[in-house]
């Protein structure tokens, strides 16, 4: 396999003899290629974590020069000192967000499985490493079927979460098969992010006892890997003689963050072991649900109860027999329905009563007396709004 060449300059520092001055700070820098927003000069900046020893590093801040993934060029940086130096030492401040080396990961070892199975060609057969056979014998092949009309579909278990670079398939050279590997859908999903991710779509062909390989379009991190070819009336059997994956090993944003450069904060999520998990996945989406009175998969939408030209309502027990409910003043979303007023419902074993509240008025207390001494009682809001010059009620 060839050398695979990449890497991330978080920070430089070059040292001459005769000061501590970092004589390559703002100086003119060259790389190949660019990764996001990883540019050359990012590596001379002067950003980097003293405290920390440069370990909170986040891949927003750093030089990310970027080769082809088939290791044919170096990833090469550089900097014009614009001068003659002795130099006596360089520092090089590495990432934190740093997923390790890309390498093809080990299959033969991995658990697979797929829709149905043709003739005994199992699914453990497209990572058994046997990548040369006699171009019409199928033996050492994955052969996945399915109902008619329905979609093909193979599967593996990387183990472990990774970032997938690219997937490679070979296909078989056997006359009554080869022309069925087209039209394929490669995911990619994880136990812990609720939805897959694609890879890659391919709408052609592969020939006749040919590999190709895919990268995926976008970082996309999983453990899963799945080959899908679509269904269609007479679709139902397909053969995969090897699968190889490229990526690299997750290891995960810091505590609290996530994002492809973990440069994004988790939303409101509930407490969970850090020492097991971060609170959020890859994808922002909180692993163990949100605190109280905060929604979405992110948590990041605060529930807002109903208010009242601004006014946000609470319960407060001012007595044994009262209790008083008043409002506190919050902004109104734009393009909501005007609220003009509450009706205060109260119930118990033997009653049911409410109490209006009076927008004309310009207290902003509603309180409800006469109540039983040491009686559960259970109350409900329900305020009053104007929709298209009809006066209703909302939900409580």
């Amino acid at each position: 396999m060839a050398p695979i060449w990449a890497t991330v300059v978080a920070s430089l520092l070059l040292i001459w003899p005769c000061s501590t001055e970092n004589i390559a700070f703002n100086k003119s820098t060259y790389q190949i290629g660019r990764y996001g927003n990883g540019s050359s000069d990012k590596a001379v900046d002067g950003q980097y974590d003293k405290e920390n020893g440069g370990r909170d590093y986040y891949l927003s801040v750093c030089a990310r020069p970027n080769t082809d993934w088939n290791g044919n060029v170096p990833a090469v940086w550089s900097v014009d000192l614009e001068d003659i130096y002795s130099i006596s030492n360089v520092n090089i401040y590495n990432t934190y967000d740093n997923d390790g080396p890309l390498i093809n990961i080990q299959l033969t070892d991995k658990s697979t499985n797929q829709t149905g199975t043709f003739g005994g060609l199992t699914s453990d057969k497209a990572v058994d490493g046997r990548l040369y056979y006699p171009t019409d014998d199928q033996r050492y092949c994955a052969h996945p079927l399915n109902f008619k009309g329905q979609p093909v579909e193979w599967w593996i278990d990387l183990g472990e979460m990774y970032k997938i670079h690219s997937v490679t398939l070979y296909n078989t050279g056997n006359p009554g098969g080869y022309y069925r590997m087209e039209n394929f859908v490669i995911r990619v999903y994880s136990p812990r992010v609720q939805s897959s991710d694609i890879c890659v779509e391919y709408p052609g062909e592969v020939g006749p006892a040919a590999n190709i390989t895919l990268p995926c379009r976008h970082n996309t991190y999983g453990q899963y890997v799945q080959f899908i070819r679509l269904g269609g009336r007479d679709i139902n059997v397909v053969t995969i003689c090897e699968v190889e994956i490229k990526g690299q090993l997750y290891s995960g944003c810091p505590y609290g963050y996530y994002g492809d450069i973990c440069d994004q904060h988790c939303g409101m999520c509930s407490d969970i072991d850090p020492d097991i998990y971060n609170p959020c996945d890859i994808t922002g989406s909180c692993i163990n649900g949100c605190q109280m009175w905060w929604i979405t998969d992110n948590c990041q939408t605060e529930i807002v109860k109903p208010n009242n030209t601004g006014q946000q309502i609470s319960l407060k027990t001012s007595s044994s027999d009262t209790i008083q409910l008043f409002l506190e003043q919050v902004d109104v979303p734009s393009g909501v329905s005007e609220y003009y007023g509450y009706k205060i419902t109260y119930c118990n074993d033997d009653k049911n009563q409410y109490v209006n509240h009076d927008d004309k008025n310009t207290t902003i207390t509603v309180t409800l007396t006469g109540l039983n001494y040491n009686t559960e009682y259970q109350l409900k809001v329900e305020p009053y709004r104007i929709m298209k010059g009809v006066y209703d009620n909302g939900d409580g």
